[in-house]
């Protein structure tokens, strides 16, 4: 089950508006913070159904706060029935429930109890067995596990929950146009929310042109709006390309068409192979290049794309141009493009697209006579025309800036002037490559990150891989090129909406939120974060509990969850997987390694932080892998993070969604996943969800994991989340102001409570100036006058206290496209 499968199936305006931390509701009240106030001092009982859905809800870690508490108490029941069945079956695909189990029933208790050549005999048992057999779940008394916890000592609570907020139909539009405004990737999750948001603008909007913005600058978004806008034209003709693809199912990204496999694990080179194993690999890579290929489109599809290209032959020749700049981008693509010819046979309607016929013609018999950017750029190079090499980048301001540090590099004598050109045509490039330019140059010279440059290839997910060093640049050009690049950046925020007598008190604890980047090969994850951010721990001392969860209707997977320890100068110290857990280390536990067993299946791994610290231990690996090497894509599998309390408390609850930190739907092809790095001394862990090649056995791999510890711990941006919107506030003239994660909570009941209080004299004064008789006494006019005097105050109070904003960590950290707000 893919991820698109799966979230489809729960999606609704509503679950979207939850799964960005929002209820939806129709309009706010218009005395709303007084009204709220007010119900919740009068509040005798809440409606049954309300209360229901707030304990459910608290169940996965949730709450609503008092506000959604007010409007949801206003709405029918019939409505809040529907509201709740549809949050209920969204939190129970994202969390889990039901009954996850893992080898030994009864975990960690039984586990606790067993000698280590008991679970040897009952693991090779269920080996042998294929799936079928499990052990007996074993039965104690609580004197017994009360001397068990004389070893294990430390408890994890959950004493605060995410906060889910009200959001109106017209907010939700205005979230939806910054959605789309997006310069970023975007989840495959938040692709379908678009899908869906745009086939059903009439619950949120009288027309869906008032979710969609001026301009969406991010070509995989600008196809999905193309499949479901009839009135959105393409700007270039790869966006057509896109949008057939879309259409197709593929991936809109346009990565390469696979001609080969990695064979995974196995060392057995292809010649060597059985022919059974050479027929298997062949069918699977038929069906790895099936995605690239082109659906049989119905006839209105077929016109719809080749007017599309038409139009813009058209737009060209209105310029006074012949259309060459669209042939040479084809021909980029030219082998889908012949594919594509072959499917909408554009010579049928050769009298109603005559520049398209054309087009595909030449591109079929005369492609090697098209002249292509790329080829321009190399033929400069081969000539050592410097001047003629960057006048074809600066047509291009998007490939120049991918090839400044290239040219800066290559041509050290010709820098300034490279500078200069690159200065001139700044503004035209992407906010986007900004930020990416701005990361890379501040740690360009810094040695681990030019001999430890990793990219991800995009389109499906794949392992990252390492870029050869780069030698030094002239700091004098880095510091160069980072001063412009600020202050384009800066003068691109002072055009925004000024700030000016507003003020923002930051959470400090939002620096642990990396930028979104790369987004489109992320798994689901509820609260989606960006690669490299840091979830905080809420305890100092308990369990952690990895997990992996996964249903098998026809006992056929064999998923393994397993986790690798290294100390603070990231040597690899041990591992705790289904090769390793006889050693039976006294901090960790794990539950058995379940294989190809029908049902609901779970595997789990204990560690005791404290134990592990007195080990040596700074930094947990948590990653699974796929030992059948079908691949994650084919399974409906979870992996994540739990805090629990201490070893084999009794009644425990195995799977508790409410202690989930983080987890991820596994959806890679590719057999091996890194979940997240868990730094037990800082207390924080690593979202990392990345995909690694080599033996899907964490001992085997200890090295190659070890170096993503050292890769995630040591990582440096320029900027975070918390710099990114100080420079964004101040950028527009606004005040900031910091505060330590534990005084937010202090600081939110100040201001409520001076609002309150400000509120409340304000009523008082007002009350007293409608009951005070028009006279021309004098005390009474100085009473008026003293009156009006106060509320004029109290007014000044309360515009300061209503342009005060309170950003805290879960505000940013329930869904990475809040911080997209603040990016572009």
């Amino acid at each position: 089950m893919n991820t698109a499968n799966s979230t489809k199936k729960n999606m609704n305006i509503d679950t979207i508006a939850f799964s960005k931390g929002f209820l939806r509701i129709k309009e706010r009240d218009s005395y709303e913070d007084e009204a709220v106030q007010n119900y919740f001092d009068s509040l005798d009982c809440l409606n049954p159904i309300v209360l229901n859905m707030q304990v459910e809800l608290m169940r996965y870690g949730y709450m609503f706060d008092k506000a959604c508490l007010f409007y949801l108490d206003l709405m029918d029941d019939e409505t809040l029935i529907s509201i709740a069945d549809s949050l209920a079956d969204y939190l129970a695909d994202a969390y889990g429930d039901g009954c996850y189990v893992s080898l030994f029933g009864n975990y960690p208790t039984s586990v606790l109890m067993m000698s280590e050549t008991e679970m040897f005999i009952h693991q090779i048992v269920h080996y042998l067995s294929d799936g079928a057999y499990s052990p007996a779940m074993p039965s104690c008394d609580d004197q017994e596990l009360l001397m068990l916890h004389d070893k294990y000592d430390g408890v994890v609570l959950r004493d605060s929950y995410k906060l889910i907020h009200t959001i109106t139909n017209k907010e939700f539009c205005d979230y939806f146009k910054k959605l789309l405004s997006s310069q970023q990737s975007l989840t495959s999750y938040d692709k379908d929310v678009i899908a869906y948001v745009l086939k059903n603008s009439y619950e949120i909007a009288n027309s869906v042109n008032e979710i969609i913005p001026e301009e969406i600058p991010f070509k995989e978004t600008l196809c999905i709006v193309f499949a479901n806008v009839d009135s959105y034209y393409p700007k270039t003709v790869t966006d057509v390309l896109r949008y057939a693809v879309y259409l197709s199912g593929g991936d809109v990204s346009l990565p390469k068409i696979p001609t080969a496999l990695d064979y995974g694990w196995s060392n057995l080179q292809f010649d060597r192979m059985s022919q059974y194993l050479k027929d298997y690999y062949e069918k699977q890579l038929t069906a790895a290049r099936a995605p690239f290929k082109f659906k049989k489109f119905s006839r209105p599809e077929r016109r719809k794309i080749l007017d599309m290209i038409e139009h813009l032959f058209t737009e060209e020749k209105k310029k006074g141009k012949r259309g060459d700049n669209i042939l040479a981008d084809m021909k980029k693509y030219a082998e889908r493009w012949i594919r594509l010819g072959e499917i909408l046979h554009p010579g049928e309607y050769a009298n109603r697209y005559p520049e398209t016929a054309e087009a595909f013609t030449t591109l079929r018999i005369a492609s090697q006579y098209i002249s292509t950017y790329y080829s321009r750029v190399e033929a400069a190079r081969k000539a050592d025309d410097y001047e003629l090499l960057i006048s074809i980048y600066c047509e291009r301001p998007g490939e120049f800036a991918r090839n400044i540090d290239n040219l800066l590099r290559n041509y050290p004598s010709h820098y300034q002037y490279t500078l200069d050109k690159f200065a001139e045509v700044l503004s035209s490039i992407s906010t986007k490559m900004i930020y990416e330019l701005l990361d890379h140059f501040n740690v360009r010279n810094d040695i681990d990150f030019r001999d430890g440059r990793y990219v991800v290839i995009k389109g499906a997910r794949k392992p990252s891989f390492k870029l050869p060093l780069l030698p030094e640049l002239s700091y004098n050009v880095i510091s160069y090129l980072l001063k412009v690049l600020v202050t384009e950046l800066n003068n691109r925020f002072s055009k925004l909406d000024s700030l000016e007598g507003k003020t923002y008190i930051l959470d400090e604890s939002i620096k642990n939120i990396a930028l979104p980047k790369n987004m489109r090969s992320m798994n689901f994850m509820p609260g989606q974060l960006a690669r490299g951010s840091k979830l905080p721990i809420d305890i100092s001392t308990g369990i952690l509990r990895c997990y992996c969860r996964w249903t098998d209707k026809f006992g056929q997977y064999d998923l393994d969850l397993s986790t690798s320890m290294y100390d603070s100068k990231f040597n690899y110290l041990t591992s705790i997987s289904w090769n390793t857990y006889y050693k039976r280390e006294k901090w960790a536990v794990f539950s058995g390694d379940v294989r190809h067993r029908k049902g609901n299946c779970a595997e789990y791994i204990d560690v005791d932080i404290k134990g592990a610290r007195n080990a040596g231990v700074r930094y947990i690996v948590a990653s699974v892998n796929d030992f059948d090497g079908q691949g994650f894509a084919k399974k409906d599998a979870w992996a994540g993070i739990m805090e629990r309390s201490e070893f084999g408390t009794p009644g425990e609850v195995t799977w508790a969604p409410s202690t989930v930190t983080t987890g991820f739907r596994l959806t890679s092809v590719c057999t091996n996943i890194i979940m997240t790095i868990i730094d037990i001394k800082d207390m924080v862990m690593y979202v990392v969800d990345e995909d690694y090649s080599g033996i899907p056995v964490a001992s085997a791999s200890a090295r190659l994991t070890g170096d993503y510890v050292k890769r995630y711990v040591n990582a440096k941006r320029y900027f975070n989340g918390y710099s990114l919107i100080d420079f964004n506030i101040t950028s527009r003239n606004g005040s900031v102001y910091s505060v330590e994660h534990d005084k937010i909570d202090d600081i939110k009941k100040s201001l409520a409570d001076n609002k309150a209080q400000y509120l409340s004299l304000k009523k008082k004064y007002e009350d007293e100036l409608a009951n005070l008789p028009e006279s021309t006494d004098v005390d009474r006019i100085s009473k008026r006058n003293e009156l009006y005097k106060n509320l004029e105050e109290l007014n000044k109070y309360l515009e300061k206290l209503n342009n005060t904003e309170v950003i805290e960590y879960n505000d940013i950290a329930s869904d990475y496209t809040k911080l997209l707000n603040w990016m572009f």
